[in-house]
């Protein structure tokens, strides 16, 4: 394969990327010139026609169909799907004869990598009705070959007019097209000789360029592969699946016959119809593949490193497919910008010294494509000057004249008409036009090209040669280059043959994690100095303890006007102590396995740790001097406090965010003093430039202190160990400020509906919002709760099932109530995200779901599945050691026992329906609801 550098004029159609003959790699990108590219091999000779196999449905007829006759190219359509092109010129005595499958490397999937090229040589290996193909073709004195590319596979011959001739190849085509069958001996001799044909083409240093360009530009669509494939797929394909590949692609239905040259139209149909006219057309319908990578979203730059060869650039932009009428744009553009001597490239950069040669083409493919500028420098040459130079020229300046188009479509039109005087070449541009997607493209691209004016050709390269759809590739050459060693899988299973498994220990556990038991076994109480415990020694696999530490401190007036010193609190707890740097900090927890964090709040703090107990008394210790000795170092505060400002500027476009956001200012309509205040995104981002390292320290020294503490410890351990060690550590460590918990009492929300639009984001959110007068230990709270769970709760839910399963409209849908402890307050929410363009589809389903559960209400079984769900989730709640330890140091603070968690569980045991209906029926008001959207709604 090798990537040409036209100095004439090209067709569009022509340009078609890398193709792969069957013996050497060559380039059918200009079409007009193909027959220049074509390896003069010698091809099969002699063969009968075998019966066709039995793959097909049915015996077909044969007669064939004219269709249509366009500049002397007349197409046929015989019964089993077959189309034939002929077109005929006894100026010559020659014939070609050229079957084209539409199909190449773009059918291919996941580990078919170079399967459509290598089954176009598996053909040349013989059939029983023709062993050997090659000599046949060489008997007759055909010239043969046959090439892949990314959307087609032809093979084709071209000898002197001879019926019997003709006959034989049309029966060798129609032997190929339903008797291959792949053998793997003969496949197993195959394989170095297309590993041998990719070794070729790894010498060519513009070849590979280009194919590091394309598989750069590319995300998922298999234009990204090399048409060659690669060495692992050429290696493990298996015969069957070789066969399949061929049984599904070779087809009459999916080929086209072209002859053109020295022939007689009414024999050669009849040969035509005598042979692949009685293939039989498969019962299954064509595989089509849909893949398409969508629209680049950022300039792309990558480099390839090699021993030989001169300094190159190739720079790629993503294009329309060939088959579109202003793909013709780019044709014309590139031979306007390129041509010697008056292109405005080879001006800059040849004429001007920043390069030895410039090239530009479009790789015109049956799906979107590229359109591709390069340029070889020398090692005298500045890369950057270069490059800076093309990338100026073509997308800002782009300097067209009248003039140069003028003269651009005249070459076209010469090129044009030398290819109609060549029945090869017109065989060739028919061929390239088939892959497209129709042959008569070959003379509408003639047209439009004729009529496409300066104003087109700007309007088009304007919307394409952009900085977000570019691709550049540099060629480096480098005397030593320096790789990593080839991927390679392992031997699993060998390699773990002989290795000395070391066996965990059974643990049997003292009784299970039920909240009777928690209850039963948790030693609790409070000591002198204010500091709550509660312990549940029990034994846990790893003999890890699971620790939970949490402190409260200050109060709405000793807050106010000070809560946001507090800033950065969160990120900088664990950064040092007045003993131990971050390093050392992190050293002493290393060999302690001791997994710990610290949250922190203008509120308090919570410690959370899991240690070995065997390290339990290390891992406090350090945990102690984390909470009480902290250092603020300077220069990890402002590294955290830049990464925090780049994260909020990173999620403030985000929907999820503005429809959070939008709700928060909505709900919480405090002054900026209070702390119960919402700082929306840009107020945050100032409130932390303005923040300084000194603030927190002072706010820490005037408020920390573990007067109001609890301490929940799960493991083997010896409670009175523990309540002394807490008496000693935390007792004499007195708050500077009075405590006392933060009420925010219910506020309704207003009845609105809000919609953003946001550039970019093809994921919208949608939510709907009410404020609900129902705290934890309000009657309502369970009722609600399950009705919600009913509602949205997962995948089975009411909600997910209409939106997701019925409707197909979104990935999650949800529903849920959450409430305040302390205060009757609460709020209903009904989430989905969804394609901004469905948001009236999506709004409507969810109304209609709310008004139904209103109408009808919810059954009986669904209400029992919903509480068997919530009553199986808090059972594996409790499971977790870390979890338990974090429910008992709540319920410390809310001077509460297990007892209230058994008496939820059955309170949800013991619901009726008529309760879950009257709840939600009470407070589920349509049209009473805060609607919030965010999304690429334009």
């Amino acid at each position: 394969m090798r990537i040409p550098v036209p100095s004439s004029p090209t067709r569009m159609v022509g340009r078609r990327g890398p193709a792969h003959d069957h013996c050497t790699a060559v380039a059918t990108a200009v079409a007009a010139l193909a027959a220049l590219f074509l390896a003069a091999l010698p091809l099969p000779a002699a063969a009968q026609a075998s019966e066709p196999s039995a793959r097909a449905a049915t015996p077909v007829s044969t007669e064939p169909q004219k269709l249509a006759t366009i500049a002397g190219v007349t197409e046929y359509l015989l019964p089993n799907g077959l189309r034939v092109l002929t077109s005929r010129d006894r100026s010559q005595p020659t014939v070609t004869m050229n079957l084209v499958y539409q199909v190449g490397s773009r059918h291919e999937g996941a580990g078919e990598a170079g399967m459509a090229h290598l089954l176009e040589h598996m053909l040349f290996k013989g059939t029983e009705a023709t062993p050997d193909p090659k000599r046949e073709f060489s008997r007759r004195g055909m010239r043969w070959n046959a090439t892949t590319s990314y959307d087609r596979t032809n093979y084709f011959a071209r000898f002197n007019h001879d019926v019997d001739h003709a006959a034989w190849l049309l029966g060798w085509f129609a032997d190929t097209m339903s008797n291959v069958r792949i053998d793997a001996e003969k496949l197993d001799s195959e394989r170095p000789v297309v590993r041998n044909e990719m070794q070729a083409s790894e010498n060519r240093p513009q070849q590979l360029l280009y194919q590091q360009l394309m598989s750069t530009a590319y995300d998922f669509h298999s234009y990204g592969r090399a048409v060659i494939g690669n060495v692992s797929d050429l290696a493990n394909v298996r015969p069957q699946r070789l066969q399949a590949f061929y049984e599904r692609y070779y087809r009459p239905d999916n080929a086209v016959l072209i002859v053109t040259g020295a022939f007689d139209e009414a024999e050669t149909m009849a040969m035509v119809a005598g042979t692949l006219g009685k293939v039989p057309r498969p019962a299954g319908e064509l595989a089509h593949p849909y893949t398409l990578d969508r629209a680049q979203q950022g300039e792309r730059e990558v480099a390839l490193r090699r021993a030989g060869g001169v300094p190159m650039l190739a720079v790629g932009y993503h294009m329309m497919p060939g088959s579109a009428r202003e793909a013709v744009a780019f044709s014309v553009l590139c031979v306007m910008l390129t041509r010697q001597p008056d292109g405005p490239l080879y001006e800059a950069l040849v004429k001007e010294g920043l390069a030895v040669s410039i090239y530009g083409y479009p790789v015109g493919l049956h799906d979107p494509g590229v359109v591709v500028f390069g340029a070889m420098l020398d090692a005298s040459h500045d890369r950057a000057a270069a490059w800076a130079k093309l990338q100026t020229l073509l997308e800002e300046e782009l300097p067209l004249s009248q003039e140069s188009l003028e003269r651009t479509k005249l070459d076209f039109a010469n090129s044009h008409r030398a290819m109609m005087e060549s029945p090869e070449s017109l065989g060739w541009g028919l061929t390239e036009a088939v892959a497209l997607g129709d042959w008569r493209l070959l003379f509408a691209q003639a047209d439009w090209t004729q009529a496409v004016t300066l104003e087109e050709i700007e309007t088009v390269a304007r919307k394409y040669l952009l900085q977000s759809n570019r691709t550049l590739a540099w060629y480096l050459p480098s005397e030593s280059p320096r790789r990593a060693p080839d991927p390679a899988r392992v031997d699993v299973a060998k390699l773990l043959e002989d290795h000395p498994w070391q066996q965990a220990p059974d643990v049997e556990a003292d009784y299970p994690l039920d909240a009777k038991s928690i209850e039963a076994h948790a030693v609790t109480g409070r000591l002198e100095t204010g500091q709550a415990y509660a312990i549940l020694p029990r034994r846990t696999r790893g003999d890890r303890v699971s620790v939970a530490l949490r402190l409260q401190w200050g109060d709405l007036q000793s807050l106010r006007g000070r809560w946001k010193d507090a800033d950065m609190l969160d990120r900088m707890m664990l950064t040092a102590t007045r003993e131990l740097t971050l390093q050392a900090l992190e050293d002493r927890l290393r060999p302690l396995d001791a997994r710990m964090d610290v949250a922190a709040s203008e509120i308090g703090a919570e410690l959370t740790m899991q240690v070995p107990r065997q390290h339990l008394e290390a891992a406090l210790a350090i945990a102690v001097q984390a909470l009480r000795e902290p250092e603020f170092p300077a220069d990890v505060y402002e590294e955290r406090k830049r990464r925090l400002v780049a994260n909020i500027r990173s999620r403030q476009d985000q929907p999820e965010s503005i429809v959070s956001d939008a709700l928060r200012r909505a709900g919480f309509p405090y002054p900026p003093e209070d702390p119960r205040h919402y700082r929306p995104p840009e107020e945050r981002i100032a409130d932390l430039q303005a923040h300084t390292v000194e603030r927190m320290k002072a706010f820490y020294r005037d408020f920390a202190g573990a007067s109001r503490a609890q301490l929940a410890v799960v493991g083997d351990v010896e409670p009175q160990a523990i309540i002394s060690w807490l008496g000693q550590a935390l007792g004499d460590w007195k708050s500077p400020q009075p405590w006392e918990r933060i009420v925010r009492p219910f506020h309704p929300l207003p009845s609105d509906r809000r919609l953003q639009s946001v550039p970019d984001k093809p994921n919208a959110v949608y939510l709907q919002a009410r404020a609900v007068p129902v705290g934890e230990d309000d009657p309502d709270y369970i009722p609600l709760a399950l009705a919600m769970r009913i509602f949205g709760a997962d995948s089975d839910s009411r909600v997910s099932r209409r939106l997701r399963e019925q409707e197909s409209l979104t990935y999650g849908a949800y529903a849920l109530l959450s409430s305040d402890r302390e205060v009757s307050s609460g709020m209903v929410s009904i989430r989905a995200i969804h394609a901004p363009g469905n948001v009236g589809r999506v709004e409507q389903a969810i109304d209609e779901e709310i008004e139904r559960a209103l109408r009808e209400g919810f059954t009986q079984d669904e209400l029992d599945a919903a509480r068997n769900a919530w009553v199986d989730r808090r059972l594996q709640v409790l499971a977790d050691e870390g979890s338990v330890a974090s429910i008992l140091a709540s319920n410390l603070y809310w001077d509460d026992t297990m007892q209230r968690w058994m008496d939820r569980d059955e309170r949800i045991r013991t619901l009726t329906l008529d309760e879950v209906n009257a709840a939600f029926r009470k407070h589920v008001k349509p049209g009473e609801a805060l609607v919030l959207g965010a999304g690429d709604y334009d």
